[in-house]
């Protein structure tokens, strides 16, 4: 009984594949958020409308890579189901922002606030679950952050484009520079982290046999 008692919320990774699998991931989410950060900081005046699409362009995309890990091999378990639940409500965030229309500054920023904080909860449980992670910290507080901006957005949102712009810009720029950082981090320790995943799997084995 192998293979079959290995940590349940992993899958079958090769060597160092899984942890290096999730650097790549959060750094290119790292590199849209500084990016996205960058572009509403320097056009803070910019109407609903473009604001909506970079953001929904933003959750639309950080959706779909939730849902490919979560669709993958990698995780397992109660960690899949809710990579692919906050996939899917990134996507469906996304999709409204997308669609909006004139939509209020108000809405769009309550969409916004959803979306990183469905973001938050992902992040922090992953987190939570993936104990021998390198890294696990610094993505935690990633995820406490997206938590708090989200739950700021939702209680007290913005009316002005402008100070919505800011405000954003500068938490996507600060959250983007942490993610790389993280990814670095993941990054160097990708082998021994392996390593460690299945070294826990076999004693979950040998105490099942």
């Amino acid at each position: 009984m192998s293979e079959t008692s290995r940590d349940r919320r992993f899958g079958p990774t090769g060597a160092g594949s899984g942890p290096a699998m999730v650097s790549r991931v959060v750094l290119a989410l790292a590199i849209a958020s500084v990016v996205l950060g960058a572009v509403v900081l320097i056009w803070p005046t910019q109407t609903v409308r473009v604001i909506a699409v970079l953001f929904g362009l933003y959750l639309l995309v950080s959706g779909v890579i939730q849902l490919a890990l979560g669709f993958g091999a990698m995780f397992a378990g109660g960690l899949r189901a809710v990579l692919i639940l906050s996939g899917l409500l990134s996507v469906v965030l996304g999709v409204l922002c997308l669609g909006g229309g004139d939509r209020s500054v108000t809405v769009l920023a309550v969409l916004i606030g959803v979306g990183w904080l469905v973001r938050g909860i992902a992040e922090l449980v992953g987190g939570v679950a993936t104990r021998d992670m390198p890294g696990r910290g610094w993505a935690m507080f990633v995820g406490i952050v997206d938590i708090i901006v989200g739950i700021v957005l939702i209680a007290a949102p913005v009316s002005s484009t402008t100070v919505l712009a800011v405000l954003a810009g500068v938490v996507l720029i600060g959250l983007g520079l942490i993610g790389a950082l993280a990814s670095t981090r993941i990054g160097r320790g990708s082998t021994g982290a392996d390593t460690t995943w299945q070294a826990s799997g076999a004693r979950r084995s040998s105490r099942l046999r």
